[in-house]
């Protein structure tokens, strides 16, 4: 394995340990009043939902459109938009969760403190795990690509 293969999963690696640290600490932060925590609640169970139902539709397409591409194209061309759609759809759900948990730690943050700057620091905790999860997992796609065909 050459020195750049190693850099990309480090890098991945690194990315998506750094984004669970950060969903650790905002998890870690208090939701706020009773009738915050009961309607963050209700705002995950919809998004979880929404999402569910939206990956299960995106399966039969995205399995529609592998079996196209690997009759028109190649099947390395299918396995590629395979993998990619696994690792988009990680980070998607990966972004869903982190934001249903940290939008009330945000405006518990403002409430209590009423800090713009540590209010902030909160929201970009909780937007740093999306955006990492998106690099890493990009990164841990390539690598996985580059294995399956060299």
């Amino acid at each position: 394995m050459n020195l750049l293969l190693i850099i990309v999963i480090f890098a991945a690696v690194l990315a998506l340990a750094f984004a669970a640290f950060n969903f650790a600490k905002v998890k870690k932060m208090p939701e706020g009043t009773e009738q915050m925590s009961k309607i963050a609640s209700a705002i995950r169970i919809g998004a979880n939902a929404f999402i569910n139902y939206e990956y299960k539709v995106l399966a039969i397409v995205i399995a529609i459109v592998a079996v196209v591409m690997a009759i028109v194209t190649t099947w390395h061309a299918a396995i590629a938009l395979v993998i990619g759609s696994v690792m988009s759809g990680c980070a998607g759900m990966i972004g869903m969760k982190i934001a249903t948990y940290a939008n009330v730690r945000v405006a518990n943050k403002a409430r209590e403190t009423e800090d713009i700057g540590e209010t902030v620091k909160v929201a970009f905790r909780g937007g740093s795990v999306m955006g990492l999860s998106v690099g890493g997992f990009a990164l841990l796609g390539l690598f996985i690509v580059y294995l399956v065909f060299g």
